[in-house]
Parts: structure tokens; C-alpha cells; sequence
């Protein structure tokens, strides 16, 4: 098992302007890296294949937990037309939102199984019309909300293959952020404040994301 000795730079998604350049010592790298080890139950048998590049601290943060393993990692780029014919050789997989958007309008989708297919869909609010679409087709989807400053899976929702009922009933109160919670978190005045041992920074750090607690859960509603 591998742990990072040096720390690194990420860069920022840039959804509040210019991407900001992000410097991670290795400890919080670690800290990282083991949450998602323990929440995508990553082992020696994985594999995961990850086109997010190592400056996104989600791509590095998985890339990491699988060398932390010792399981295949498989770097590349996202192609809608060959992406699931590499799927089928990886347990693991990052996308995001935009990224099923894309894959549901290939012809190859509709008849695609994920069944043994854990997927983390991260990065942007989840349409629950996507997760349906993994979930119904097998797949066990983790539904993440993250920052590059705080770390990379802060809230999460995992939903089991097949499991189409709960996903409906998740996002009825409106845009998910997720009911498990690998940080502190509060609202403020309506906005998600966090704390976690992931982030850069030492105290209470105000996300910028307006959001609602509802049946055990936390729902995005707007940026500040």
C-alpha cells in the first residue's frame, strides 16, 4: 500500500470564475484518497478507469486510492464512442453529469449493462433523469458533492443497482447534495459551511452554495 509523500497542485473547476491554482500537502492527499478507498470499497481485485485529469483533485483522489490498493488504474480520455467498450474491463469509474448526458444519446447506451459498475458521478448537480439511467441499468452510483479546497467527496448518496425507487424518492425534494457526510457541516444563513481535516483550510469554510436540509438530507438550490 502507497501513500503520497509529497504534497501537489490541483487546479480549481473554475465554477465561480478563473480556475484557482490549489496546493494539497500530502497528509490531506491521504485523508482524500483513504475517504474514497472506503466509500467506493476499493481493493487489489478493482479497477478503475479514470479520464479526469491529475489536476482535478477528483481524478488525482481516485488515481491515488487505487495505487493505495494496488489495483489497475487506467488513464485516458473521455470518448463517448469508446468509453463503454472500456468500461467493460473496470470495475471503477468517475464522470460527471454532463458526461452521462452525452453517453444516454449513444446508440450503445440503451442496451449497455452496469451491472457489477460502481460509478461516481461527481462534480456538477446530479439530474436525477441520469441517475435513473445507471441505477435501472445495474449500476451502484455515488452521487458526490465536493471542493477542490475542501476535498473531493465531502457529501455523498450511494444508491444500489436496481434501485430505482429511492433514487426517485432522494431527489424529490429537489437537487441532491447527499445524507452521508465525510465533514462538519452547518447552514448559515442559508449557506453550506464545512470544516474537515481534508481541507486547506483550518476553520469553517463558506462553500458559496445555498442549500436546504430536508428528510436527513442536504439539497443544493443556488450559488450566492
Amino acid at each position: 500500500m502507497n501513500k503520497v509523500r509529497d504534497g501537489r497542485v490541483t487546479f480549481s473547476t473554475g465554477s465561480t470564475g478563473t480556475p484557482k491554482k490549489i496546493w494539497h500537502s500530502a497528509d490531506k492527499l491521504n485523508l482524500s484518497s483513504e475517504v474514497y478507498r472506503r466509500s467506493h470499497n476499493l481493493t487489489i481485485t478493482s479497477s478503475i478507469l479514470n479520464f479526469l485529469p491529475l489536476t482535478h483533485i477528483g481524478g488525482l483522489a481516485l488515481t491515488l486510492a487505487g495505487d493505495y490498493v494496488g489495483c489497475e488504474v487506467t488513464q485516458t480520455k473521455f470518448n463517448p464512442y469508446s468509453f463503454l467498450d472500456q468500461l467493460r474491463e473496470h470495475s471503477h469509474t468517475m464522470v460527471t453529469d454532463t458526461t452521462i448526458t452525452v453517453l444516454r444519446k449513444t446508440k450503445r447506451f440503451q442496451d449497455y449493462s452496469f451491472e457489477n459498475k460502481f460509478i461516481h458521478n461527481g462534480t456538477e448537480p446530479h439530474n436525477v433523469d441520469n441517475v435513473i439511467a445507471l441505477v435501472e441499468r445495474g449500476a451502484t452510483v455515488l452521487c458526490n458533492w465536493g471542493m477542490t479546497e475542501c476535498g473531493p467527496l465531502c457529501i455523498n448518496t450511494t444508491f444500489e443497482p436496481y434501485d430505482v425507487d429511492r433514487v426517485k424518492e432522494m431527489f424529490a425534494p429537489g437537487a441532491l447534495l447527499g445524507d452521508n457526510f465525510e465533514v462538519e457541516w452547518k447552514i448559515n444563513d442559508g449557506e453550506l459551511v464545512i470544516r474537515s481535516d481534508m481541507s486547506i483550510y483550518k476553520d469553517w469554510y463558506y462553500t458559496g452554495d445555498i442549500v436546504k436540509y430536508e428528510n436527513e438530507s442536504l439539497y443544493y438550490i443556488r450559488r450566492t
